[in-house]
């Protein structure tokens, strides 16, 4: 958990994290709709790249990024819910994260903006 050199704020964190109170899949009301629609089709055969290059490489440092709303408190998968959906299926720990806080994430408005400020972790109740 640093500040990236002239960068947003990297860290890692456990996958358990990624469910529907935690850590939200943000296009998705819950991750088993997530989870749902990747099984088939083009979405499918992009999570089972990630997965063969996770087993071949471990996991990449290439990481999901974290949208934090301001309105809700809420933390959502900005970007990255393939990798994500990949690495619940491999079964691995720990996965690494940017954040970004977002304006008006429950009706998609804002944009994005990465932060160097230590990752909210008591917004997950840790």
């Amino acid at each position: 958990m640093t500040g990236a050199p002239g960068g947003a704020y990297r860290g890692r964190l456990r996958t358990e994290l990624l469910n529907d109170e935690q850590i939200r899949a943000k296009e998705y009301p819950r991750w088993s709709q997530c989870r749902s629609a990747f099984t088939r089709g083009k979405r499918r055969q992009i999570v089972d790249r990630h997965k063969a290059q996770i087993a071949q490489h471990g996991v990449p440092e290439f990481p999901l990024l974290l949208d934090v709303s301001r309105d809700t408190g809420w933390v959502y998968v900005g970007d990255g819910h393939h990798r994500a959906i990949a690495l619940m299926e491999l079964g691995i720990k720990r996965f690494p994260f940017v954040w970004r806080y977002i304006d008006n994430t429950l009706f998609g408005l804002g944009q994005p903006k990465p932060s160097r400020d230590p990752f909210p972790y008591h917004l997950l109740g840790l």
